[in-house]
């Protein structure tokens, strides 16, 4: 993350590992290249170092030289995609982004939550509407850019709590759906 005096922030990712084991990583420097300075960073809200003792090609791929902790290993990369083919004393791991709804994204109580700060522009639904995934449910602004909300999965509208007009906070709830009568059955 970009600031304007001192280091850039750490920016948490959110990686699925082999499709069911979720980590965090967060990078706030890079090591220094090879044979230079580690980088730091967290796995899972843990510090971790990070130094790149060797880079070199390795078929499709990259051989890395790294060293974690302090500790020396070898590792083995190959992009797919937005997936990473990654492999270290005979095991590998597919490594991929946590897929998820680019907006509007529902926590574990149905709660349409808003991906940024900002002011809601116009609603689009109301409370008790039936809606189908992809609906535009309301739009947001933030530093003038606008992004429609919409529903992430089929269902009918519980309750809307914002109107237009109305800033709200990042992850601030927006709207609340209950799902849809496939899901209830």
């Amino acid at each position: 993350g970009w600031r304007v005096a001192g280091a850039p922030a750490a920016v948490p990712q959110q990686l699925r590992v082999d499709g069911s084991l979720e980590v965090e990583v967060a990078l706030a420097s890079l090591p220094a290249g090879v044979g230079g300075a580690p980088g730091e960073g967290f796995l899972d809200g843990r510090p971790v170092s990070l130094a790149l003792l060797g880079d070199e090609p390795c078929g499709g791929g990259r051989l890395l030289h790294v060293a974690i902790d302090g500790i020396a290993s070898r590792w083995v990369a190959v992009r797919d995609g937005e997936r990473w083919w990654v492999g270290a004393d005979g095991h590998s791991w597919l490594i991929a982004p946590r897929a998820r709804e680019r907006d509007g994204e529902l926590d574990g109580h149905g709660d349409v939550r808003a991906p940024m700060p900002g002011a809601v522009v116009a609603v689009h639904t109301q409370a008790g509407a039936e809606v189908l995934r992809g609906e535009v449910l309301l739009v947001m602004e933030s530093m003038k850019m606008e992004l429609q909300i919409t529903a992430p999965r089929d269902g009918r509208v519980e309750a809307l709590h914002v109107s237009a007009g109305d800033q709200v906070a990042l992850d601030a709830v927006l709207a609340s759906l209950e799902p849809g009568r496939e899901e209830r059955s």
